[in-house]
């Protein structure tokens, strides 16, 4: 009886950590999944191997896995008002509403966002490559630059995309590797 309920219990923990949107608590059922795994090697007598898994699957992956989530959970954004040589609160005003509803998009992948509002050109932060989005305003024209490899990119152009501006005033530019 206990068997059975084990084995349950590890496909039902396998099926959450695979199939939850949240990563943190994707880890949290990785983790007890292991925990689980060790108890069934006990169970069958290889205590040797229950204690590697439940160091090594427990433990170690664990700390790894959120070690990774940290570094990974800070997304830059730069917001260049190109040909306004101050910004004001006006012109952050009008990109508040658009970062906001960026944020909560991102929050809701738990990504935290650090926004820098700037004037400087965005070729000059294009050369140096260290945003993960940049958002250029030109007027009414608004360009999103961001890496392919990066998969918040299509829910943020899908965000764009049900926004008021018109549809031809935002244009996506998809960078890889090298930049443009």
């Amino acid at each position: 009886m206990i068997e059975k309920l084990l084995l349950l219990c590890l496909v039902v923990f396998a099926v959450a950590a695979v199939s939850t949107s949240q990563l943190r608590r994707a880890v949290i059922y990785l983790s007890v999944f292991s925990l689980l795994a060790s108890l069934a090697y006990l169970l069958y007598q290889a205590p040797d191997v229950a204690i590697a898994e439940a160091v090594i699957g427990c433990g170690l992956a664990t700390v790894l896995y959120l070690a990774a989530l940290r570094k990974q959970r800070l997304i830059t954004i730069y917001y260049v008002h190109e040909h306004d040589q101050d910004i004001n609160d006006q012109l952050t005003a009008e990109a508040d509403r658009l970062l906001r509803a960026i944020e909560q998009l991102l929050a809701g992948k738990e990504l935290e966002t650090h926004v820098v509002h700037t004037t400087r050109p965005g070729r000059e932060i294009l050369d140096r490559q260290d945003f993960d989005l940049l958002l250029v305003e030109q007027g009414e024209q608004l360009t999103v630059y961001g890496r392919t490899e990066d998969y918040h990119l299509d829910a943020v152009e899908a965000l764009l995309a049900g926004q008021t501006r018109p549809a031809d005033s935002v244009r996506v530019v998809r960078l890889d590797g090298e930049g443009i």
